[in-house]
C-alpha cells in the first residue's frame, strides 16, 4: 500500500484561479494512487515539464526522502514556480529552467549515479513554451524515452496525454494536427521494455470533468493496482480497436481542450 498522499491548499495555476486544491497528476485520484505507489518503492522521482508545480510540488512534499528533479522552460512559468522550492523547505527538490533534454544532460553531469537506482519518470515535456518572448515547441518522447531505456535500469516511466488505443474517452495530446503523443511515438525505443495504458472508466478528479491517458513503460515488476483501474499491455499502434488514425478528427480532439491552459496544442 502506498502511504496516503496530501494535496497542497492552492495552485498557482490560471486554469484553477480560485480554487484551494492543488491538482497533482490531473486530480485522477487512480492516477495519483499508482504512481505513488511506484514512487515510494524508488529513490528519485524525474518530471519534465512542470507547467505550474502542482504535481512537482505534491511529490516533493509527500515523499521528502526521494531525489525530485523536474524542469521548465517556460521563462514565466519559471519564475512564478521557483519560489515554491529552497534548500530549506524543500532540499530534496531540484528545480531547473531548461528544456527536458537538456535535464537529461544535467542528471548526466551532476548525479549519474541516478542511472543505477530505481526511478520513477513522469513525462510532460511534450507541448509549447515561452523564452524571452519568443514561442518555442517541443516534442522531445522519442529522445526521453530512448535514452531512459538504454541507460538506466530500473525505472518506471509514466507518460502524461498518452492516446489510449482502448478508450475513447482517454484525452490525449496532438502535436501539428498530425503527431500523437501515443505509442506509435515510442515502440520503436522501448528497448526490451514494455508498454501498458491505464483503463479506466471512471471520472476521479474533483476538479477536471474528464479522463487523460496515460502510457506506462517499465523494465521494472509490475506492481498490482488497488482499485477500478486496469492495465492492458500496448500493442505499439496508434488505434482505436482497428480505426486507423488517419481517420481521427483532430480538431475535435483540440477543441476537447479549448477551455484547459494545461494544454497548449499548435
Amino acid at each position: 500500500m502506498t502511504r496516503p498522499t496530501q494535496l497542497a491548499n492552492f495552485s498557482l495555476d490560471p486554469a484553477f484561479a480560485g480554487q484551494n486544491t492543488a491538482v497533482p497528476f490531473h486530480g485522477d485520484q487512480y492516477t495519483i494512487d499508482y504512481i505513488c505507489k511506484y514512487i515510494e518503492q524508488a529513490d528519485a522521482f524525474v518530471e519534465t515539464g512542470t507547467c505550474f508545480a502542482d504535481t512537482f510540488y505534491h511529490i516533493v512534499s509527500n515523499f521528502k526522502d526521494k531525489t525530485c528533479i523536474s524542469c521548465e522552460p517556460d521563462t514565466n512559468r519559471y519564475d512564478l514556480i521557483k519560489g515554491l522550492f529552497n534548500e530549506t523547505d524543500t532540499p530534496n527538490a531540484t528545480l531547473l529552467p531548461v528544456t527536458s533534454v537538456e535535464t537529461i544532460d544535467w542528471i548526466e553531469t551532476n548525479m549519474p549515479d541516478l542511472k543505477e537506482k530505481k526511478v520513477v519518470f513522469w513525462l510532460d515535456a511534450h507541448g509549447e513554451w515561452t523564452e524571452n518572448g519568443e514561442r518555442k515547441f517541443s516534442w522531445p518522447l522519442k529522445e526521453e524515452v530512448s535514452y531512459i531505456t538504454s541507460n538506466y535500469k530500473n525505472y518506471a516511466i509514466f507518460i502524461d496525454d498518452f492516446f489510449n488505443p482502448f478508450n475513447r474517452n482517454h484525452k490525449y495530446d496532438v502535436y501539428m494536427d498530425s503527431i500523437i503523443c501515443g505509442p506509435e511515438e515510442v515502440v520503436d525505443y522501448l528497448n526490451g521494455a514494455r508498454m501498458y495504458h491505464h483503463q479506466f472508466d471512471k471520472v476521479t478528479s474533483r476538479l477536471q470533468p474528464f479522463m487523460v491517458g496515460i502510457g506506462l513503460i517499465t523494465d521494472m515488476e509490475l506492481l498490482p493496482t488497488d482499485n477500478d483501474m486496469t492495465l492492458i499491455e500496448s500493442t505499439g499502434v496508434n488505434k482505436y480497436f482497428g480505426q486507423d488514425t488517419d481517420k481521427i478528427d483532430y480538431e475535435q480532439v483540440r477543441q476537447s481542450y479549448d477551455n484547459m491552459v494545461k494544454y497548449s496544442l499548435v
